[in-house]
């Protein structure tokens, strides 16, 4: 299931790139959170289209914490197919249609990711207007999962890739490119009624300000060009693979890591994100340091050891221990020859000191033995 902080940020991703879109359409209600925080964004008319009658009633249900979506003025929930909503639209309507279908096993989902429906969607979008796509990549292959990434660049070239709870992912996509920069993203801060909307789930996985959203991309246009080179199967309705390969990753539990491995390049001094390419986002001092680290620490998302570790108190890394237990020696006492069996141990051991040691926030520990280490590794 699709965790509170997904349906909500999933609900702001797409203001980031149109911050006074007017017409903003969901598909799938779920719990209503992710239409409700569209609406908090002053300017947005949502239609939020749920193909199931009973999931009505559900959100209805939640309106404590979907800020009462089922009676917001803004908010016009229709019972439909939202491939059907989207036909009977106008072509260039929308500013953001966010699409948040469930699993792509189920019969019939598949669909919603096919290049057929994707081109659709372009079509009803305005020349500015951008698809904000959920997708999960648990219980997942990489097979899968790149092959629903790559059908949704072949439609729209320009995205931003963000992970949100444990294993989902949003994707900003759009036909031309995105111009999203700290500037943009400090405006959507900066409504009230928005950062409201935010902080009224007193969830440490929701973001609640631009340090914490920002750390949340993993890569941009440049790194996922890069994932889908050569790329020549794309998902279409003659030929609904996902539907019928999906259910195999399933049943035996897979995870399509080495693809998100790929995609996050957070753990990189020269990251393809916003943040990592600007100075004025990445440097981090004082209290703005301590705030991210307590949200990068408290979500504990797999595989941020790192950059917890470079937001961390130099007395109190959680990364030092793990340092500490590879035994590294000091360098002065390793002739130039055995350089090359410390390196073999820590690639063995932890090679995630010589692929992450330099992350985007700075380096994953201040351990002088650790950096020395890090960087002979990473030369050979």
């Amino acid at each position: 299931s699709v965790e509170p902080g997904t349906h909500v940020v999933c609900g702001h991703l797409g203001f980031l790139a149109v911050p006074d879109a007017k017409e903003v359409m969901v598909i799938g209600l779920g719990t209503g959170q992710t239409g409700g925080a569209a609406a908090s964004h002053p300017t947005a008319q949502v239609t939020v289209a749920e193909l199931s009658e009973p999931v009505l009633e559900v959100a209805r249900q939640f309106a404590a914490f979907n800020s009462n979506a089922m009676n917001h003025p803004r908010v016009d929930v229709v019972l439909a197919d939202g491939r059907d909503v989207l036909r009977a639209a106008p072509d260039d309507h929308f500013d953001i249609v966010v699409s948040m279908p469930t699993n792509p096993w189920i019969v019939g989902v598949s669909d919603l990711f096919t290049v057929e429906h994707l081109e659709m969607v372009r079509r009803k979008l305005t020349d500015k207007g951008v698809l904000v796509q959920w997708l999960h990549y648990y219980e997942m292959s990489d097979e899968i999962v790149h092959q629903l990434l790559c059908s949704l660049h072949r439609v729209f070239p320009h995205q931003l890739v963000f992970r949100l709870e444990h294993g989902d992912l949003g994707i900003i996509s759009a036909d031309t490119p995105l111009q999203i920069n700290a500037e943009s993203i400090k405006k959507l801060f900066a409504e009230p009624s928005v950062l409201a909307e935010l902080r009224s789930h007193n969830n440490h996985q929701i973001p609640v300000d631009v340090d914490q959203l920002m750390v949340m991309q993993l890569c941009g246009e440049e790194t996922v060009n890069q994932v889908c080179k050569d790329f020549d199967s794309p998902l279409q309705q003659l030929f609904p693979t996902v539907e019928y390969r999906a259910p195999r990753a399933f049943f035996v539990g897979r995870s399509a890591d080495a693809l998100l491995t790929r995609l996050d390049t957070r753990r990189n001094s020269e990251a393809d994100t916003i943040m990592g390419r600007d100075p004025t986002l990445r440097t981090l001092t004082g209290e703005r340091r301590q705030r991210l680290h307590r949200f990068l620490r408290d979500t504990n998302y797999r595989d941020e050891s790192l950059l917890i570790g470079a937001t961390a108190p130099a007395d109190d890394n959680p990364i030092q221990g793990a340092i500490e237990a590879l035994g590294l020696p000091n360098p002065a006492s390793v002739t130039a020859d055995g350089h090359a069996a410390v390196c073999a141990v820590i690639e063995k051991g932890a090679p995630w000191l010589v692929q992450g040691f330099q992350t985007m926030l700075g380096p994953a520990s201040v351990e002088p033995k650790a950096a020395f280490w890090a960087q002979r590794c990473a030369q050979r």
